[in-house]
């Protein structure tokens, strides 16, 4: 599978919010890099975060817009939106990025370039 191909389907996986499905997609010495530059590798922290993140917005969903791939990085350019619980009333959309590292067709990386102020406003 190439480096692109392997990045979509994590990004299928994040929207359909199946755990097991990015579980299997994470290479073991996986790093997770949040929007504020933060690295997290500690796999199991990693999947209950992201459990939180979809109880937090449940209809939380990545728009591709563009894709670029060079060798075994792959980088998406595009949207993010969702609501805090759920609540039309604390719905967002904004820009992102996101930039995947694969090897052995798993993700090796996965970068989150975002601002986080609506998602997090949208909590209050």
């Amino acid at each position: 599978m190439k480096p692109k191909e392997t990045a979509l389907n994590f990004v299928r996986a994040i929207n359909a919010h199946d755990i097991k499905a990015m579980e299997i997609l994470l290479a073991p010495d996986h790093r997770f890099i949040d929007p504020h530059g933060r690295a997290f590798y500690e796999h199991e922290g990693l999947l209950d975060g992201w459990s939180a993140y979809f109880e937090w917005f449940p209809d939380y969903e990545i728009i591709i817009g563009e894709t670029f791939e060079q060798n075994h990085v792959v980088a998406f350019f595009g949207m993010a939106r969702g609501s805090y619980r759920g609540n039309e009333h604390c719905a967002w959309i904004i820009p992102a990025a996101w930039m995947a590292v694969v090897k052995a067709n798993r993700i090796q990386e996965w970068h989150v370039f975002a601002d986080t102020k609506l998602p997090l406003d949208s909590m209050s």
